[in-house]
């Protein structure tokens, strides 16, 4: 990773940098432009709000002219925030991890392609314009990183509430606490049909004995909850 005195150069060549870098953060319109252009082609991403792609084009923009200025790519502890408002933003909109990926790197690529346009026009020494590609690139791996970090995180999170959800569900069902509103909701949400019958099941362990050669079960497996076990 490319140090802070690796990109600080001649006073010369630091000035003409940071000119670059001034005149990038000024052009978000056309970056965010340039990125929705090609996010379009996503089909995933047809749902997505254009407010929803501005804000993201200025968040990763800001971290981008903010890595370019300090010369040190962040960790992906400090993207932490900006990835998770991502992540669940775009799940919450249905889009999957790949396009995720593929939308943002197609914006910090927008942003990596004209911070070097802009670089050569200002005369920015090749050193210093290929050591800010560097970071860039840097910060684009931090990010993606952090995102399927999150996106996992996000999943396991889901699946803890949709199982807590179920055994609610559940407990309703068998004591007879749930209302006829709420039971119409969950059977729909489940996919149960309410004009038919149901029985609950409990599952029970059996006792594993084990033998030289193997071991079997004994015991029953499952049964009709409430009923009585076989001996």
């Amino acid at each position: 990773m490319p140090r802070k005195d690796a990109v600080a150069g001649p006073t010369q060549g630091r000035a003409a940098l940071d000119r670059a870098v001034d005149r990038l953060a000024g052009e978000i319109g056309m970056l965010t432009e340039r990125t929705i252009t090609l996010v379009s082609e996503l089909p995933s991403y047809a749902a997505v709000p254009v407010s929803n792609l501005e804000a993201s084009g200025r968040r990763n923009l800001d971290a981008a002219v903010e890595t370019l200025r300090s010369g040190v790519a962040p960790t992906q502890d400090d993207l932490a925030p900006a990835a998770e408002i991502t992540v669940r933003e775009r799940a919450s909109q249905g889009v999957p991890i790949e396009d995720m990926m593929r939308a943002y790197r197609c914006n910090i690529g927008v942003i990596h392609d004209r911070f070097v346009e802009l670089a050569e026009e200002g005369g920015v020494p090749s050193r210093l314009v290929l050591l800010g590609a560097q970071l860039l690139w840097a910060l684009s791996d931090a990010f993606t990183t952090r995102v399927a970090l999150e996106y996992q995180n996000l999943g396991i999170d889901n699946a803890l509430r949709e199982a807590h959800r179920r055994s609610e569900l559940l407990h309703a069902l068998l004591s007879g606490t749930l209302e006829t509103a709420g039971l119409t909701s969950s059977c729909g949400f489940y996919g149960l049909d309410t004009a038919s019958c149901y029985h609950a099941v409990r599952a029970h362990v059996g006792v594993r004995t084990s033998s030289r050669y193997g071991g079997r079960w004994n015991g029953s497996a499952v049964r009709p909850h409430g009923a009585p076990s076989s001996a």
